[in-house]
């Protein structure tokens, strides 16, 4: 997440581009991440995991790219050294 944060503030990557959505337990450790890390992006908190269990999210931190047409384009699980590299590919196109 540190690295999707630098991506945006070095301005590789829009941040109305990223959605962070945390699946933690209760509302409050939510926050308290949400507070200390001050993202410059969007984040939520899925209550009750409904969306990771939508989309399969089994294991954190996983990464969803979703096209202009809501359609999932790549879906990465475990710390990737390329992941930032593969959002920054993605939303210049």
């Amino acid at each position: 997440m540190s690295r999707l944060a630098s991506a945006v503030k070095k301005g590789a990557v829009p941040a109305k581009k990223i959605l962070a959505v945390s699946i933690d337990a209760d509302q409050a450790a939510y926050q308290h991440a949400v507070l200390d890390s001050a993202y410059p992006f969007p984040t939520a908190w899925d209550r009750g995991g409904l969306a990771a269990a939508a989309l399969g999210v089994e294991v954190t931190p996983t990464l969803i790219l979703v096209d202009s047409h809501g359609k999932v384009a790549h879906v990465g699980t475990g710390m990737s050294l390329i992941g930032p590299w593969r959002v920054e590919w993605f939303v210049k196109d």
